[in-house]
């Protein structure tokens, strides 16, 4: 087994060591993952985010870790998308960069990885949760429950974001139709992926407080965005790539 670990950052310097270190950790102390990269695709324009990643990487004498640093930032799901197109590894992760995702999940998803092909991390079945606050997670699910109904999903929780997905799968969706934008991309992969029929599995994850920086979203305002993309994607997504 061997995996890809896609991490978008945008002004993570606070944290950002920390959480490479705990996600080795945790890769590591998996039995049957025999290889792993880490690949940071770093959108800070003004931060030392990419500096950090240099110097972690450089206290390593075979490190892991690469850094993609980019000029101009087209949005988070973009920065996975090219993310992923550097990864060498038959399974990819994605998961933020502010221990929203905690790395002491990152063994069950390989330990999956060889008999799903979607892992998703999920706060709204039997032990997961959130810790960022009521409003924030009653909103959530309560939007997580319109995208079932409309979509047809049966997935619990479509903002996830944590997620492990097989090459195989990832090769045939639309991709250009789905890295657009922020998170709502992960509404749109959801969506395009059950034209497949592919195994899924959703895991329970306890989404934590990010230990240092602002959070870049706005509840009111995401779920606006986020209401209009289910729509267009019921509407106008392309049942065929």
């Amino acid at each position: 087994m061997r995996a890809s670990l896609i991490l978008p950052t945008y002004e993570e310097e606070g944290h950002i060591h920390a959480l490479l270190e705990a996600i080795e950790q945790a890769l590591q102390s998996s039995p049957i993952l025999e290889a792993y990269e880490i690949i940071v695709v770093d959108d800070s324009p003004t931060d030392g985010t990419a500096k950090a990643v240099e110097a972690y990487i450089s206290r390593q004498q075979q490190s892991a870790v690469r850094l993609h640093r980019r000029q101009q930032s087209d949005g988070l799901a973009d920065a996975i998308h090219a993310g992923i197109q550097q990864a060498e590894y038959e399974f990819f992760i994605i998961m933020d960069s502010d221990f929203n995702h905690h790395p002491r999940y990152l063994p069950i998803f390989v330990a999956l990885a060889p008999h799903y092909d979607l892992v998703i991390g999920s706060r709204y079945i039997v032990g997961g949760a959130m810790r960022t606050g009521l409003i924030r997670y009653a909103g959530s699910f309560l939007f997580n429950m319109l995208v079932r109904f409309v979509l047809r999903t049966r997935i619990h929780d479509n903002l996830s974001g944590f997620l492990g997905i097989r090459r195989s799968l990832y090769e045939r969706l639309n991709h250009s139709a789905i890295f657009v934008g922020y998170g709502d991309y992960f509404i749109r992969l959801i969506f395009n992926a059950r034209f497949f029929k592919p195994r899924i599995v959703e895991l329970p994850v306890i989404y934590e407080q990010r230990p240092s920086g602002d959070s870049k979203t706005s509840l009111l305002k995401v779920l606006v965005g986020y209401t209009i993309c289910v729509l267009q994607t019921f509407f106008f997504f392309p049942r065929n790539r």
